[in-house]
């Protein structure tokens, strides 16, 4: 019985550690729209300008 435990174990912290990496790997960076000057661009969480004001709507 022994035997089936271990493998469960070592099943159940592969799965784990590969739910981890998917979830980690698939997030995706927030952006937030800004106007300047009538036009929309986004910045990042920091407020560094990710995507220049170039459009007329977000």
């Amino acid at each position: 019985m022994t035997k089936y435990n271990g493998v469960s174990q070592k099943l159940f912290i592969a799965v784990i550690a590969m739910t981890t990496s998917i979830s980690l790997a698939a997030k995706e960076p927030l952006l937030f729209p800004i106007s300047v000057e009538g036009k929309w661009g986004y910045i990042d969480h920091e407020g560094k300008v990710v995507i220049q004001p170039q459009f007329l709507s977000a």
